[in-house]
């Protein structure tokens, strides 16, 4: 075959190329925009305009308490939050600025700011005196009964061992558990309280904390009412939606990074966990706990696989 042959197919070759990528940048789909229906518990309508964040030190840790202006007269449920490794509450700020928006407190909690301790049982001990300090600092804003304990990666295994802690005598528990990127299981686990509603999430292409250890944690616990859930990646779309370890951060070195998995799943569950407490559901708000998992806000679907429940 002739040199000029080659070069004629390689051309022929580098076009289809181009084409098949063009065709491809042609066909995918922009994002879908935030829901609004006040009803989807992602979407960008507020009960509350305003956010006040409350800096707190204890131990000598700096904290902080996110909460809507004038919140009304019953007490907020509070979503106590545990970040991942070395991430800063910057790097979780528009998820605290939404769930407050929503009408709930949310707790930023410096779990691992103690003598530079790599010790879990010692981070959960913090994450539980922090929530009881808080609580009965603030008894006209908060209560005891109405607390979701969370947190992402490191943190979400922090909080669900200091869950377990609140297996002993006169500790607060809480109403659930949700967190995400589940860091590790350990057999602490089983010691959370039976009556405390469990939610693991995790994304299919979390490579960090891999689903499987979500799996091993979820059969350890022990409680009455507990699911694990898979988040899906979504493919098609400008940019490409991932459900990466990574995805649940809303700050990181590219900026704001919030998308529709914040609302299709990550701040949706946790806005539903705290419509649960205040309906008094008991574990059955349905767009955690129910078919509204799978709801969107938007003509898509929520990727999600469910276990439990």
């Amino acid at each position: 075959m002739s040199t000029e042959c080659i070069m004629v197919k390689s051309v022929k070759l580098f076009g289809a190329l181009i084409g098949f990528f063009l065709s491809t940048k042609v066909l995918a789909v922009a994002l879908p925009a935030q829901p609004t229906n006040p009803a989807d518990p992602g979407s960008a309508s507020y009960r509350f305009n305003e956010v006040k964040r409350v800096p707190l030190t204890f131990n000598n840790q700096n904290g902080a308490l996110y909460v809507p202006v004038m919140p009304g007269d019953a007490p907020l449920v509070l979503i106590a939050f545990a970040h991942g490794h070395v991430v800063p509450e910057i790097a979780y700020g528009a998820m605290y600025e939404h769930l407050a928006r929503k009408g709930f407190a949310v707790l930023f909690i410096p779990y691992d700011q103690v003598a530079d301790t790599r010790d879990f049982k010692v981070m959960a001990e913090v994450y539980q005196t922090w929530v009881e300090k808080v609580v009965t600092a603030y008894p006209t804003v908060l209560s005891s009964r109405r607390v979701i304990y969370s947190g992402h990666s490191k943190g979400a295994l922090v909080a669900s061992l200091a869950a377990s802690l609140s297996s002993q005598p006169n500790r607060l528990v809480p109403h659930a558990l949700v967190v995400f990127g589940l860091a590790g299981a350990s057999p602490e686990q089983q010691k959370i309280p039976k009556k405390t509603i469990i939610t693991l999430v995790v994304g299919d292409q979390d490579n960090n904390t891999k689903p499987a250890t979500s799996e091993k944690a979820f059969k350890l616990m022990r409680t009455e009412k507990k699911q694990l859930i898979l988040v899906s990646s979504y493919v098609g779309f400008q940019p490409e939606m991932i459900a990466s370890h990574g995805s649940f951060r809303t700050l990181g070195l590219l900026g704001n990074q919030v998308g529709p998995l914040h609302w299709f799943s990550y701040w949706k569950f946790l806005v539903s966990a705290a419509w649960d407490i205040e309906k008094l559901g008991n574990g059955t708000d349905p767009w955690l706990y129910g078919p509204g998992a799978f709801q969107t806000g938007t003509s898509l679907v929520n990727h999600i696989t469910r276990v439990g429940f």
